[in-house]
């Protein structure tokens, strides 16, 4: 039987509901939350964390936290260099076209952030369904 889904990728918080019986669920974590905060952390070596994790500054040292990254969607690094200082976020200065963040020895743009944060919720999606 197919079932409806909907993704809200939000700034701050995203979840993944489906529709089941005619009522829309949210589709809940191990934890019982339907929130995944819409956080992405670069570590030291490069790896990635996903949610609540990556968003608690208690995660070590080193690490690079993106959250709030849909505003830099679509926006060049000149458009949004004041927002960017705003979130003590360093921006690739070779890149003028669009913004790629500086984490660590790796880059990532707002994209591959948001793109992180569907892949959580896609498995999310499976796990439940």
């Amino acid at each position: 039987m197919a079932s409806t889904i909907g993704i809200d990728l939000g700034t701050t918080h995203s979840l993944v509901a489906v529709v089941l019986g005619g009522k829309a669920r949210c589709l809940l974590d191990e934890a019982g939350s339907a929130l995944l905060p819409s956080a992405v952390r670069v570590d030291a070596e490069g790896g990635l964390s996903v949610g609540a994790f990556a968003r608690d500054p208690a995660t070590g040292a080193g690490a690079r936290t993106f959250t709030s990254t849909k505003r830099f969607m679509g926006r060049s690094p000149a458009d949004c260099a004041a927002d960017a200082a705003l979130f003590r976020y360093a921006m690739d200065p070779a890149e003028s076209r669009y913004v790629r963040f500086l984490a660590g020895s790796r880059t990532i743009t707002p994209v591959e952030v948001a793109a992180e944060v569907l892949k959580v919720l896609r498995l999310r999606a499976v796990e439940c369904l």
